[in-house]
């Protein structure tokens, strides 16, 4: 049974990393200038537009708490850490280097392509490059993965490789970007355990 800090704390270091996201994506919403158009790559054109895997795209503001929640506590922190810093990073290409791609004709029909819809109304065409939808899914499958669990990181690694792969099945980013997301929230993760590493071998020495 988790104490009351406990959750307290996993709650607010969530919440934490999310309002960074938030305050960097928001800001980028202004950017203006001429914008980079993403290329299609090889394994882009292999993986046909389908407003269906917007269920699997949302799947991710489902993963983010439940990293939170069952991460080990002392992956916590470096998780929310390395969140702020993928957002930092990923902010400072949509401000120097924005980016977008040529998006395909949405479908009116349906209740999936509705919910694409809504989701293209919050979302930005300007902050492809680096795909932070990809960075914070690499993190929560990193702060999730641990050896002794096979079952638990077989079952996180599919859902992170769906999540990837609807991101470019809804054409919100392609290989390109998503590569670069990916390689941000791996680099921004390292950098927090490294961190976290130091500050514990200080606390020792003393």
């Amino acid at each position: 049974m988790r104490k009351m800090s406990e959750i307290k704390a996993r709650m607010m270091l969530m919440l934490f990393g999310w309002t960074s996201v938030a305050i960097i994506y928001g800001t980028t919403q202004f950017v203006g200038g001429s914008k980079w158009v993403i290329p299609e790559l090889w394994l882009d054109q292999q993986i046909p537009f389908n407003v269906q895997g917007v269920w699997l795209y949302l799947s991710f503001f489902l993963v983010i708490p439940f990293a939170f929640w069952k991460a080990p506590f002392d992956r916590v922190k470096p998780m929310m850490l390395a969140i702020s810093l993928s957002a930092i990073i990923s902010g400072v290409f949509f401000i120097l280097f924005p980016s977008t791609l040529n998006y395909p004709p949405v479908p009116d029909g349906g209740f999936s392509a509705q919910v694409f819809h809504l989701l293209l109304w919050i979302d930005t065409p300007q902050n492809c490059f680096p795909s932070l939808h990809a960075a914070l899914t690499i993190i929560c499958l990193l702060g999730l993965w641990e050896i002794k669990k096979l079952i638990q990181n077989l079952l996180v690694l599919t859902a992170t490789l769906a999540i990837l792969f609807s991101i470019i099945q809804l054409r919100r980013h392609l290989t390109l970007d998503l590569t670069a997301g990916i390689l941000v929230g791996s680099l921004s993760y390292a950098i927090a355990l490294i961190r976290k590493s130091r500050k514990y071998r200080q606390q020792v020495e003393i």
